[in-house]
């Protein structure tokens, strides 16, 4: 199955649009936030029936794609995109095996001499495992593909897959293996964004928007054996990381995963205030503090594929942050810290 999702809001599409100026540049209106949605499940069993689906949306600009299920306890009208309870809600996702992937490619910088889509497209599958190089895959160019030159061709690929994989294994396997894409996206409530874009003053300047490709597999095989040997280690470099980190002030460990931010942002900030969050007693979070610090990190970062405002408002710190602390902040005695953890999540609001 893929979860489907509509903003119920007329307000929110989920497309961009793209202006042409006089002068021959571009604007762009980047998304608009969406909260909550109508939940539904398409059935697919391949890549060709995955890639009807997408055509079929694709000229929706209210509807996204994830990779979670929806609880049998929620409701599939007006949901949220929640993976964890809240002060305010039930969790709505819950984390499923699929059958398939969508690779995101937006960093990746082409060599010269690439004048056609197919070259494009190969080079991009090149960069990929040899497991990728012969199956079947569905494109779809990103909104800003080709605007500014081929230099490094964006583009969104879909592989249907053997056996289904779980969002964990499937971001470890992609990490462990370098794949060059935006693993934020392996994740059951990221949004995978599905429409095409909307052009002002000019037509869509690529000619073929998204299109099916046929190769001699229609899916790939995954190297599912290498998954608990892959998580073997990692469980041993974990274990070696927090020994080194006992003899290390949280607050310099801090500054070290705050350094790490740029061109990538979302990960390294997640890891940053997890860390923060999980290395200090709930009564002492400073919410404030920690988002100055994330702020001056972000300020003097490198630039990454999207703008660093989106990484320094109040909406994502408080969201990011009102996370780690449902996951890790230390209740070192769930009764005495109880209010505590209360009154640091209404500080939080109050900030907003």
């Amino acid at each position: 199955m893929i979860t489907l999702l509509t903003v119920n809001d007329p307000e929110v599409r989920l497309a961009k649009t793209i202006t042409r100026r006089a002068d021959g540049g571009w604007d762009k209106v980047a998304y608009k936030d969406a909260f909550s949605f109508d939940v539904f499940s398409y059935p697919a069993t391949s890549i060709h029936e995955l890639s009807e689906m997408l055509f079929e949306i694709e000229g929706e600009d209210r509807s996204c794609v994830i990779r979670g299920e929806l609880l049998p306890t929620a409701n599939p009208a007006n949901a949220r995109r929640l993976l964890y309870d809240n002060e305010y809600s039930k969790a709505t996702f819950t984390s499923a095996a699929r059958s398939w992937v969508l690779c995101d490619f937006d960093k990746a910088e082409a060599p010269e001499g690439l004048t056609t889509e197919q070259e494009r497209l190969d080079f991009l599958i090149s960069t990929l495992p040899a497991m990728f190089h012969d199956a079947s895959y569905h494109f779809q160019w990103s909104s800003s593909a080709g605007l500014e030159g081929w230099i490094t061709p964006k583009c969104h690929i879909w592989f249907w897959l053997e056996e289904p994989i779980n969002d964990a294994d499937l971001k470890m396997l992609a990490t462990h293996q370098q794949w060059p894409v935006d693993r934020a996206l392996f994740n059951p409530v990221q949004v995978h964004y599905t429409a095409r874009p909307t052009f002002t003053n000019c037509d869509d300047p690529i000619e073929r928007r998204s299109g099916l490709v046929i190769r001699s597999r229609d899916a790939v095989k995954l190297p599912m054996k290498l998954i608990p040997i892959i998580r073997a280690k990692l469980n041993e470099v974990v274990r070696e990381q927090r020994v080194s980190d006992i003899n290390k002030p949280a607050t310099e460990k801090l500054d070290d995963l705050l350094a790490q931010i740029g061109p990538d942002y979302n990960e390294p900030i997640l890891k940053a205030i997890a860390h923060y969050i999980a290395t200090t007693p709930i009564h002492d979070v400073d919410v404030m503090w920690l988002k100055d610090k994330v702020r001056d990190a972000v300020a003097i970062a490198p630039p990454g594929a999207n703008s660093k405002r989106e990484y320094t408002n109040e909406a994502y710190l408080n969201r990011s942050i009102n996370g780690a602390i449902r996951k890790f902040g230390r209740l070192t005695s769930p009764n005495a810290n109880y209010h505590a953890a209360k009154k640091t999540l209404r500080r939080m609001r109050t900030t907003r």
